[in-house]
């Protein structure tokens, strides 16, 4: 991989900035009680909803069973979600792994979770697939497309508006390693340099209100970065190639003196998933079948469980799939708690945070210009809090 210049570093930057404001948090009075605090799930291929003790279950979606993934926006007031409508062929994929299968085709549809309505539904083009991805500020759907094995493009549903259009992206795998404040005005990001044996991974942090770029560690690798809900310390995981098997070393950073800590954990599995507790106290490493919950200050009793899906609903409780069936599992007690039986994919629905407003951002002429070219707007819009 050749080496990366200072443009092409702020490049990425400029697409990050863009993309990465998806895990803002917006506050929107609409939806917001109806499905605040309440756990989501899959059952019958139907979106659900319930209150954390499993009572008061509402079924939001009504498609004969067809729902694969969804995805409540931030304000929760919109729910997205594919559809299966049929099956299709993937020619270049079939002659490569010498199989004859077809695979399932999705639609996407965004709702109204006020109304109920159905505001669109988004349909592939002939011998494409789509998915939906996350929701970005103001209640736009990030959704892209996959033709011959390979990502195709990305595009963008407004729900408000209606509208819908094609956006600029990055190197395939930047959307995966950014990570942004809550209060939007931190950016994490990783930039490569080098080839072979100089390879080297990146982690810088941007200032968004002045538009400051800081390197902060370079590694082999840096997987899943996440900034602690106090702005204090960055988690991310070092992955290697050891004896044929990716393992991770769980690492933090504290941003304040710029010291790093790896912490003693080991993982194995590719592509791993990193996040805080709301108390910044511990870590969550997921890496499906399994995940490793982490006490930073005692990391030698690191919890083990075995499921997929996880997601925090207090500082001391995560709630997972297993074997078909939803759980708790309380970390005070070490008990495993049945939440619900046949049903998959939960989601805690949190509150939404604080309002942001949207400001300008101030940048010189030339991260403009190439802003413009990423994400077709000159302006050069971000969100803060203000």
């Amino acid at each position: 991989m050749e080496k990366l210049s200072g443009k092409s570093a702020a490049s990425i930057l400029s697409i990050c900035i863009f993309f990465a404001l998806c895990r803002t948090d917006f506050l929107s009075a609409a939806g917001t009680d109806a499905f605040a605090g309440r756990i989501a799930f899959l059952k019958d291929g139907e979106v659900w909803t319930a209150d954390e003790n499993g009572s008061q279950k509402r079924r939001i979606t009504k498609t004969k069973g067809k729902v694969e993934k969804y995805l409540f926006s931030p304000t929760l007031k919109y729910l997205a979600y594919s559809m299966i409508i049929g099956h299709a062929a993937e020619p270049e994929v079939q002659e490569e792994r010498g199989t004859t299968s077809k695979k399932a085709v999705y639609s996407i549809v965004v709702t109204d979770l006020d109304t109920g309505e159905a505001l669109i539904e988004i349909t592939p083009q002939s011998g494409e697939w789509i998915y939906p991805e996350e929701w970005l500020p103001g209640d736009r759907l990030l959704y892209y497309s996959v033709a011959g094995g390979e990502v195709s493009g990305f595009f963008e549903f407004d729900a408000p508006k209606g509208s819908k259009k094609e956006v600029a992206y990055g190197k395939p795998g930047t959307l995966a390693k950014t990570d942004i404040s809550r209060d939007g005005l931190l950016l994490i990001y990783v930039s490569d340099t080098g080839q072979g044996a100089e390879y080297r991974e990146t982690l810088h942090m941007a200032d968004l209100k002045s538009n400051k770029d800081k390197v902060l560690i370079s590694k082999e690798s840096i997987v899943s970065p996440r900034i602690s809900h106090d702005k204090q310390r960055i988690a991310f995981m070092e992955m290697k190639q050891e004896e044929g098997k990716q393992l991770g070393d769980l690492w933090i950073y504290t941003i304040k003196d710029g010291s790093s800590k790896k912490i003693p954990i080991k993982t194995d599995g590719a592509n791993p998933g990193l996040s805080w507790s709301p108390d910044d106290k511990l870590i969550g490493i997921w890496f499906p079948p399994d995940a490793l919950i982490v006490d930073l200050q005692n990391p030698e009793n690191a919890r083990r469980i075995s499921g997929t899906d996880f997601h925090w609903t207090t500082n001391h409780r995560v709630i997972f799939e297993e074997e078909g069936s939803i759980y708790f599992y309380n970390l005070n007690t070490g008990k495993k708690e049945l939440y619900l039986k046949n049903a998959s994919k939960p989601a805690f629905l949190q509150a939404p945070g604080r309002e942001t407003k949207v400001i300008e951002l101030k940048h010189d002429r030339a991260l403009s210009s190439m802003v413009h070219s990423a994400a077709h707007d000159s302006r050069g819009w971000i969100s803060r809090e203000e």
